[in-house]
């Protein structure tokens, strides 16, 4: 697989050389927006809301803490990427020893996690409040908002999603000393 990884890499580079729709040979969303400027990171400062949302991180963790205290710690009551038919596809990007979990919050049926907003009502009052666009968008289908956990070690494959018209947001709630993410060649660390 990773000669085929990296032969579509390959023409990817190429495609984006000879003035492609791609804007990056690591952003290949089957639907894509000419004209959108497409880097790596966002400053939090460009955004208005992501402002907002640091702020309001120290009550989202507390609220996290509060659930895994509840709960345990170990994940088995968060979903497995992966494990669904609209996101099978995701099984194959985490490492055979490694864990992606979620809890979703908001996506195309409101709260999909029976009590996601009983068990976490203060961040999706939050939610609602600094980010009331993205919630209407989660529940037409066109994006979604979760808490997600990946077990320390677990690499995560590179990976694009379907479209360019929309941003992904990490709050880093709980980092480790040396987490780390890449987006493209541009990493990333806590």
């Amino acid at each position: 697989h990773e000669a085929d990884f990296q032969a579509a890499r390959m023409v990817a580079r190429q495609a984006v050389e000879a003035g492609a729709c791609w804007a990056d040979e690591w952003q290949r969303p089957g639907f894509f927006l000419p004209g959108l400027e497409s880097k790596a990171w966002w400053c939090a400062d460009d955004f208005p809301w992501a402002v907002k949302l640091e702020a309001v991180a120290p009550d989202i963790q507390s609220e996290l803490f509060a659930f895994n205290q509840a709960h345990g710690h170990d994940l088995q009551h968060w979903s497995s990427v992966g494990n669904l038919g609209i996101d099978a596809h995701d099984a194959k990007l985490v490492s055979a020893d490694g864990a992606w979990q979620y809890v979703r919050l908001f996506n195309d049926v409101g709260n999909t996690v029976e009590g996601a907003a009983h068990a976490f009502p203060l961040t999706t009052k939050q939610m609602e409040h600094i980010l009331p666009e993205a919630v209407e968008l989660a529940r037409s289908g066109l994006g979604e908002i979760l808490l997600t956990a990946v077990k320390p070690g677990t690499q995560i494959a590179p990976h694009c999603t379907t479209n360019n018209f929309l941003l992904t947001c990490h709050l880093g709630l709980v980092c480790p000393s040396g987490a780390r993410i890449r987006v493209g060649s541009e990493p990333w660390k806590s």
